[in-house]
């Protein structure tokens, strides 16, 4: 292969399979993924919730900087297929939350008072905070 570089030939002779795209596409067409039943949410806008912290469910995608931090459900965009259990060949679709962070409550003192942000966060990355 390295004696073919200087000449400038092709380094793969094979011939690319043209429906190698619809291919990959339809791999992901499960039937199981094509629908997703709503499910009962059991939080509410409005509700202050804490991300839990990840050693309690493993890898998940709740950011590292937000969890233990308590924030307030702003939206309920309906029910998703979870992608942490996706990637381990499992079902599971969850409610997402827009949840909304102040940054005091993320990075400390230092960051202005009116200054947040919000994340999209499956229901299984919250709890309730407590009474």
């Amino acid at each position: 292969r390295r004696e073919s570089l200087p000449s400038g030939a092709q380094q793969n002779e094979s011939n690319p399979d043209p429906d190698l795209t619809t291919k990959v596409l339809d791999s992901f067409k499960k039937d199981k993924l094509k629908e997703v039943e709503p499910m009962k949410n059991n939080f509410h806008i409005g509700d202050e919730v804490v991300v839990k912290s990840n050693n309690e469910f493993g890898h998940c995608r709740a950011p590292a900087y937000a969890q233990k931090s308590t924030g307030t459900i702003e939206q309920i965009f309906g029910t998703f297929p979870l992608p942490d259990a996706i990637v381990r060949g499992e079902y599971l679709a969850e409610p997402v939350y827009k949840v909304r962070f102040s940054a005091q409550e993320l990075w400390g003192d230092s960051y202005p008072e009116n200054d947040s942000i919000t994340l999209d966060l499956w229901e299984s990355y919250l709890s309730p905070t407590p009474s």
